[in-house]
């Protein structure tokens, strides 16, 4: 019973560890380019509206790990 427990977690909890944002992949440049744009637009769609917070979360993600390309 403790190794199939074992092996559940393992399992489960193994792709978490695994987790990258597409947005990971894109340069710092266009990072900083799409964050300003949206902070620059005020009228956007919702879809645009989450794109813009997606590009957050992607700069703070850099900025602690170090590169804080996104001035906030």
């Amino acid at each position: 019973m403790n190794r199939f427990l074992l092996l559940f977690f393992i399992v489960m909890f193994l792709p978490l560890s695994a987790c990258d944002t597409k947005y990971a992949s894109y340069s710092d440049q266009k990072v900083r380019k799409e964050h300003m744009e949206c902070n620059s637009n005020q009228n956007m769609s919702p879809a645009r509206g989450v794109a813009c917070g997606n590009y957050e979360k992607e700069c703070l993600r850099r900025k602690k790990a170090g590169n804080n390309i996104c001035v906030m």
